[in-house]
């Protein structure tokens, strides 16, 4: 028997975040545009409430030949920054070069402990992670 292993392929219309964690269970997309590449990450998906305009620009941003350059990871980083349900998340610039149109690697902080609700900027879902490493995911363009 092989890697248990969950295909993203036909997940909804969303950015999706998987966060790399020893789980024995793996993620896996088709991405890099019509290069169509196969990517993989050992971890846990995790919800972020991405505003639908969020999601549009992430999804339509030119990805030079599919891949990622400084000037893609810095327009994500924007988006990325402009909610406080997102701004945890940041492009991981050593991955730059590996991450591609529909699986961007990601560095991400989280908090020690859920926080109360309504108190603090951080409004995300994820915590205990602390600084963690992932990417963001979501449908390949081709």
């Amino acid at each position: 028997m092989g890697q248990p292993k969950i295909s993203l392929y036909f997940m909804p219309c969303e950015v999706m975040l998987v966060l790399a964690h020893p789980t024995g269970v793996f993620y896996k997309n088709q991405v890099a545009g019509y290069a169509c590449r196969q990517e993989e990450l050992e971890g846990v998906l995790a919800s972020v409430d991405f505003s639908d305009a969020q999601t549009e620009r992430i999804m339509t941003f030119e990805y030079p030949n599919g891949g990622v350059d400084n000037g893609v990871a810095d327009q994500l980083d924007q988006v990325l920054s402009s909610s406080s349900r997102s701004r945890f998340i940041r492009v991981d610039r050593s991955r730059v070069a590996d991450s591609f149109e529909a699986w961007v690697y990601v560095v991400v902080e989280t908090p020690p402990d859920e926080p109360p609700p309504g108190r603090g900027d951080y409004h995300g879902s994820i915590y205990g992670f602390g600084a963690a490493k992932g990417v963001l995911t979501w449908h390949n363009s081709d």
